[in-house]
C-alpha cells in the first residue's frame, strides 16, 4: 500500500499539525478510501525562543484587565470592546487603512453624513488639497508630491467616497480626521510600492497638516474619543491585525524555521530522512512550503538519496522550491545554470506541484524543471496570505492528486 507522508512547512507545532493532519486524512479518504497517511512533525526540533523571548523584552508591558482597557485620557471604555492600549488599536488602525485605505469611510455608511446647504462639497475641497501651500510644502518635504496627488483623486473618485461623502458640503472634526487619514493611508501605500517609507511621525503631522486645511484646528483624534464611530473603526482593526506582542511572537515561530533550516538543516533533513525510511513500501511526500525545500533537498543531493528510493513521487504545495533555485539559494547545493537542464540525480522520483495563483509564496516549476515537474494549479478561493494555509479544505486539491499517485502518469 502506498503511503503519504505529510511534512509541514515553516512555524507549525505539534497542536496545528494535528489539525491539519487530520483535514488531509479525511480529503484523502474522500477520494482515495485506502490511502495511508503518515506523520512527519519536524516542527518538533524547530527553532524556539531560547531565553523565552528577552530579545524583544520591550514588548513585554503588561495587558490590561479585560474589559478595562482606558483610552487616551485614562477613562474605561464601554464594556464589550476589544481591551488594548490605545497605541496599540491606532497602528492596527493604521495597518488596516494601508491595506484599505477606505475602510472608515465604509463604516461610516452606517449613520448619516454631515451636510449642510452651502459651501463647497468636501469633493471639491479635497481636490485643492495639493495646491493648498502648507500641505504642498509638507508634500515636497516628504517626497510625496506626486502620490498624494495621485490620491485626491482616488479617493473623490471612488464609489464608497461617493455614496459616503458624495453631497457633504459641511465637515465636523471626526470626519475632516478620517478623511485626512485615508489620503496619507492611500499616499504611503502608493509610495510604499516605489520603495519610499515614512515613519508614523511624519504620517501624524502629515493627517494634521491636511486636516488644518478643512478649516478646522486639528484635534489630534481627541474628539475620535467621543465618537462611537471612530471607537468601532480602531476595535476592529484591533482585533483584526492584533497587538504587537503575539504578532512578534507568530513571527519569529515562522521565521526562525527558515532561518534555522538555512543554517542548522542538517537535523531537520535527517528528521525527516528517518521518518521516510521508517515507511515500508511506495512512498508519496506530500511536503507544504518549507517541508518541500527540505524533502527536495533531501531527494536532489546525490549524497543523500540513499534509503530513499521508495519515494515514487514528490508533492510540493505552496512551494518556494522553484524560486531557491533560480535565485541558486538551494542548500542541496544544485546550482542554476542558464541553459542547462537542471543536475538531479537519476532517482529523483515524479514530482507534483501544486500552487494557487493568489498564494504569493506559492512558485512554479515547470518551466525550470522541464521533464521533471508538472504544475497542478489549484484555487482555494480565498486571498492571501490565509491562501498558502487553505489548500487542505479544496476538494480539488484530492481529485487533482489522486490522477498523480503511484500507478498514474504524470
Amino acid at each position: 500500500m502506498t503511503t503519504v507522508l505529510f511534512i509541514h512547512g515553516t512555524g507549525v507545532r505539534e497542536t496545528q499539525y494535528n489539525k491539519t493532519y487530520a483535514r488531509i486524512q479525511k480529503g484523502f479518504a474522500e477520494v482515495c478510501g485506502d490511502m495511508a497517511v503518515a506523520r512527519c512533525c519536524w516542527g518538533k526540533i524547530g527553532a524556539e525562543l531560547l531565553a523565552g523571548g528577552k530579545s524583544f523584552y520591550f514588548d513585554q508591558g503588561k495587558a490590561t484587565d479585560k474589559g478595562k482597557a482606558t483610552d487616551k485620557g485614562g477613562a474605561n471604555v464601554a464594556d464589550g470592546e476589544e481591551s488594548g492600549p490605545e497605541v496599540e488599536k491606532d497602528l492596527a488602525l493604521w495597518a488596516q487603512l494601508f491595506v484599505d485605505p477606505l475602510f472608515e469611510i465604509r463604516l461610516r455608511e452606517i449613520e448619516e453624513p454631515p451636510s449642510g446647504a452651502f459651501g463647497p462639497l468636501l469633493s471639491e475641497q479635497i481636490l485643492a488639497l495639493p495646491g493648498r501651500v502648507n500641505v504642498a510644502t509638507e508634500m515636497v518635504s516628504a517626497g510625496l508630491t506626486g502620490f498624494f496627488a495621485d490620491a485626491v483623486v482616488w479617493l473623490t473618485a471612488s464609489a464608497e467616497f461617493g455614496a459616503v461623502l458624495g453631497d457633504v458640503r459641511s465637515t465636523d472634526a471626526i470626519t475632516e480626521r478620517m478623511v485626512a487619514r485615508a489620503l496619507v493611508a492611500r499616499t504611503l501605500a502608493t509610495a510604499a510600492d516605489d520603495g519610499i517609507e515614512r515613519a508614523g511621525e511624519q504620517r501624524d503631522n502629515l493627517v494634521d497638516v491636511i486636516q488644518a486645511e478643512f478649516g478646522l484646528a486639528p484635534d489630534h483624534g481627541l474628539a475620535e474619543i467621543f465618537d462611537p464611530l471612530a471607537r468601532l473603526a480602531k476595535n476592529t482593526a484591533f482585533r483584526a491585525v492584533g497587538p504587537m506582542l503575539p504578532q512578534r511572537r507568530a513571527a519569529i515561530k515562522q521565521l526562525g524555521d527558515i532561518l534555522l533550516y538555512q543554517t542548522h538543516g542538517v537535523g531537520i533533513r535527517e528528521f525527516v530522512r528517518a521518518r521516510i525510511e521508517e515507511i515500508s513500501g511506495p512512498v508519496v511526500l506530500l511536503a507544504h512550503s518549507l517541508g518541500g525545500v527540505i524533502a527536495f533537498d533531501l531527494l536532489a543531493a546525490r549524497d543523500r538519496v540513499d534509503g530513499l528510493k521508495h519515494v515514487e513521487l514528490l508533492v510540493t504545495v505552496g512551494s518556494q522550491v522553484p524560486l531557491l533555485y533560480e535565485l541558486d539559494a538551494l542548500t542541496c547545493g544544485m546550482k542554476y545554470q542558464q541553459g542547462h537542464p537542471p543536475d538531479l540525480p537519476g532517482t529523483f522520483p515524479r514530482w507534483a506541484n501544486v500552487y494557487d495563483r493568489r498564494d504569493l509564496l506559492a512558485y512554479g516549476g515547470a518551466e525550470l524543471f522541464p521533464n521533471h515537474c508538472l504544475d497542478l494549479p489549484v484555487n482555494t478561493k480565498t486571498p492571501f496570505p490565509a491562501a498558502h494555509g487553505a489548500y487542505w479544505d479544496t476538494g480539488d486539491f484530492y481529485r487533482q492528486l489522486a490522477g498523480v499517485l503511484p500507478g498514474e502518469e504524470l
